[in-house]
C-alpha cells in the first residue's frame, strides 16, 4: 500500500501544466498530504460526492482488484476515512445520486467550471 501511494504522489509531483484537462487519480491519491497540496496549487479539485451503496455496486471484484487500505479495515471503513478527506480538499462537490448517465455526470462538471470560471 504505502508503494503505491508513494508512486501516485511521485507521479502527480511532477505535474506541471494542467490547462484545459482533467486529472482522475486513484482514490488512495488522498492518503498523500503532498500530492492533495500540488493538485490544489496547480487546479480545481472537483469531488464527485455519492452514496457507499452505490460505490459497492460499481466495485466489481473488490478482493482481486486491491483498493488501499482494504487488508486493514473494511470498504465501510476505508469510504468514511476517504470521505472525510475528500471534502476536506475539494474547491467543488457534486452530489450524485447514482442514476446519472456519464454524459449527466460531465454536464453537472461543466457547469461547475464555467460558473466559476475554471
Amino acid at each position: 500500500d504505502l508503494a503505491l501511494i508513494k508512486f501516485e504522489e511521485e507521479a502527480i509531483l511532477r505535474l506541471n501544466q494542467v490547462d484545459s484537462c482533467v486529472i482522475s487519480p486513484g482514490g488512495s491519491v488522498v492518503y498523500s498530504e503532498k500530492a492533495m497540496q500540488h493538485l490544489k496549487e496547480i487546479s480545481k479539485i472537483i469531488f464527485l460526492n455519492t452514496s457507499f451503496r452505490i460505490i459497492i455496486r460499481r466495485l466489481p471484484n473488490v478482493r482481486k482488484r486491491g483498493i488501499v487500505g482494504l487488508r486493514d479495515r473494511s470498504l465501510k471503513e476505508l469510504f468514511e476515512e476517504r470521505m472525510i478527506l475528500y471534502q476536506k480538499y475539494a474547491d467543488y462537490s457534486i452530489k450524485l445520486k447514482g442514476k446519472e448517465s456519464i454524459q449527466e455526470t460531465v454536464r453537472k462538471i461543466i457547469e461547475v467550471c464555467f460558473e466559476d470560471n475554471i
